[in-house]
């Protein structure tokens, strides 16, 4: 919808059901042009022994929204939601998650890294819910934050909600600008400050990326790699994934 001369508002709602023993992959690339304000609702309901992959890019427009969420609903149900975010500029990303445990013996995992430059801002806030009678469940959040100048900002907020005392959970957030020594370290071995910073960026995503299925990692990885290089991200051929 237009919103003022030059200005545009994007609106999605995702549901996905992931029904008995099935297996699901979601993938949400958001790549929207500067300037587009982006609000993004998704819920996933997971049965019994079934498992779902949820893993989102949060790269283009002006100000980005995003509110995901899962329920384990079924016994041995099995979550991994992942998430990469990179702003520059004075880009905005707000990223609220929540899984919600309704059966036991099911398993949980979040886990976002965010890369933030120029006047860039992120607001993380994550949740995990145990409820009674949910025993033996596992559940893990975690958000990593890099700043890559001083007037880039991150707020992270993880929270807990375990209403029985027979499961493992555990959540970490850190934020945190780049290692100086690893900047000279590197120009000291005839590396170039932009490359320095590159190759620090894709240490810091690499191990969310190595969670990910192998044909869904490189096209991520390809997604950082555009951004480091402050091409336009409405430019780039997002290729298709083999299924």
């Amino acid at each position: 919808d237009r919103a003022g001369a030059d200005r545009f508002k994007s609106s999605n709602v995702v549901e996905l059901y992931a029904d008995k023993s099935s297996r699901v992959r979601y993938l949400n690339p958001q790549n929207l042009s500067g300037s587009v304000t982006s609000f993004l609702t998704q819920r996933a309901r997971i049965e019994q022994e079934a498992q779902i992959w949820t893993i989102f890019a949060s790269l283009g427009s002006e100000i980005s929204k995003s509110n995901l969420g899962t329920i384990l609903n079924g016994k041995g149900a099995s979550s991994q939601m992942l998430g990469v975010a990179f702003a520059d500029d004075r880009q905005h990303f707000d990223h609220h998650t929540r899984h919600q445990h309704t059966a036991g013996e099911s398993y949980s995992n979040i886990d976002f890294k965010i890369v933030l430059k120029d006047q860039a801002r992120s607001a993380y806030t994550g949740l995990i819910r145990i409820e009674e009678e949910t025993t033996n469940c596992q559940a893990y959040q975690e958000n990593r934050n890099l700043l890559l100048n001083t007037g880039a900002s991150a707020e992270s907020i993880p929270e807990l909600e375990i209403l029985n005392d027979q499961v493992s959970c555990s959540h970490g957030a850190t934020v945190g600008p780049l290692d100086s020594e690893m900047i000279f370290y590197l120009k000291s071995r005839g590396i170039s400050t932009a490359d320095a910073v590159r190759m620090i960026v894709m240490g810091f995503v690499e191990p969310l990326l190595n969670l990910m299925p192998v044909d869904i990692r490189q096209f991520m990885e390809n997604l950082v790699r555009f951004k480091l290089e402050n091409r336009n991200i409405e430019d780039m051929n997002l290729e298709s994934i083999e299924k």
